[in-house]
């Protein structure tokens, strides 16, 4: 056989045994399916913000250029101030987030200088929490002996609606308490070089079935001055903080 004829049976032999190996037509299949459980999933997000606006407006839209500062008259150690200067400015010029009382005259003898800044701050809440949720406010630093700052709240109820309609704190309802903040609708700030506590500026919201959307809280800040103290410029912070359930 020469090397022509050699390579041709090889070739036949190759092409016999993959027709050995081929499957006939007439086989029968086998199909197997495999079984599986789709997952479907997904998590969702509790978010809730604050809005702070200084010396609001009614319809805490905006601040106004003016803070309303009026001398609280319910208490009978009241006192016009030294020299006879009212104890406090009735129109101070504000900026940016500050609650600023302006020039506060000191009290003469035992008597009290007490200075209501009307509308001082607002918190706006806008949240979608339906398991309740905390705001709370804290100054950084106490007021030195002598000085006491008070939370006064002139809404007896959360509001999810403007304007706010209950009347604000005037300095004249018998309810304000001038020397100490235990009034109905008081809370002490803080007070001669005390640490500063922990005030719930709104109380855990979660009793209501309303607890998702957005709520209003009008604060008064009252200062009072007791005795003698000394003169000087003071500024604090205060931090108000957010808790969702």
């Amino acid at each position: 056989m020469n090397l022509r004829s050699s390579a041709a049976a090889a070739a036949s032999i190759a092409l016999a045994l993959t027709s050995l190996f081929a499957v006939p037509a007439s086989a029968s299949t086998t199909t197997v399916t495999a079984s599986t459980q789709p997952i479907v999933a997904w998590s969702e997000s509790v978010t809730g913000s604050i809005t702070l606006v200084p010396n609001y407006t009614a319809n805490a839209v905006s601040s106004s250029s003016n803070a309303s500062i009026v001398a609280a008259s319910g208490s009978t150690t009241y006192s016009a101030g030294n020299a006879g200067h009212p104890s406090c400015t009735a129109s101070v010029p504000q900026s940016s987030n500050y609650i600023y009382f302006g020039i506060v005259y000191l009290p003469i003898g035992a008597a009290y200088t007490n200075c209501d800044y009307q509308n001082a701050m607002l918190a706006i809440v806008t949240t979608n929490d339906t398991s309740g949720w905390t705001l709370t406010q804290q100054l950084q630093i106490a007021p030195s002996n002598g000085f006491t700052l008070c939370a006064v709240f002139p809404q007896s109820t959360l509001t999810k609606t403007l304007p706010l309609t209950t009347s604000n704190i005037t300095g004249t309802s018998a309810s304000i308490n001038e020397t100490s903040c235990s009034g109905s609708g008081q809370q002490t700030l803080g007070s001669n070089d005390n640490t500063p506590v922990l005030n719930t500026l709104i109380p855990n919201n979660n009793s209501t079935g309303t607890e998702s959307g957005t709520f209003y809280q009008g604060e008064d800040v009252l200062l009072i001055v007791n005795g003698v103290v000394a003169t000087t410029t003071y500024t604090d912070v205060m931090n108000v903080t957010l808790t969702l359930n």
